[in-house]
């Protein structure tokens, strides 16, 4: 899953972040996997990691602390698609991107009217699915 950060404001040098593997550090320090080179920002600010399909964030018991829309994070905490995240003055609006696929796997035994399940998402994430047979789903 890829998450993206937009900043909300203008910061000199601090433009969008993208993570696609986790776990992701952001911090000033040179050797988080983003550095952040502001002094409100600690060296190891905040974490994400990735969880049943769900991206956390947790605060590094960072000095100015981490922020989900407006509250102070304490424990590892589900960040969602248009949540605000703020570091300190800096603020980030979230994008979560879920790949779209449609993926077909076979449910049923009879080759003659084989049966195939159809999962995608729609423009909202939600996992949708349908069930195709035989020529409907392109077989046979």
């Amino acid at each position: 899953m890829t998450m993206k950060l937009i900043v909300s404001d203008c910061w000199d040098g601090i433009e969008q972040i993208s993570i696609d593997r986790y776990p992701f550090v952001l911090g000033r320090d040179r050797e988080t996997d983003r550095a952040l080179p502001l002094a409100f920002v600690s060296r190891q600010h905040c974490r994400f990691t990735e969880e049943n399909g769900n991206v956390l964030i947790q605060d590094l018991e960072s000095y100015n602390g981490t922020f989900v829309n407006g509250r102070r994070v304490s424990m590892p905490t589900q960040l969602h698609h248009g949540d605000e995240l703020s570091l300190g003055p800096l603020s980030f609006r979230v994008e979560v991107l879920r790949p779209s696929c449609e993926i077909a796997t076979k449910t049923d035994i009879s080759p003659s009217e084989e049966t195939y399940r159809t999962e995608d998402q729609d423009a909202n994430g939600t996992q949708t699915g349908r069930i195709n047979q035989g020529k409907e789903a392109g077989i046979g």
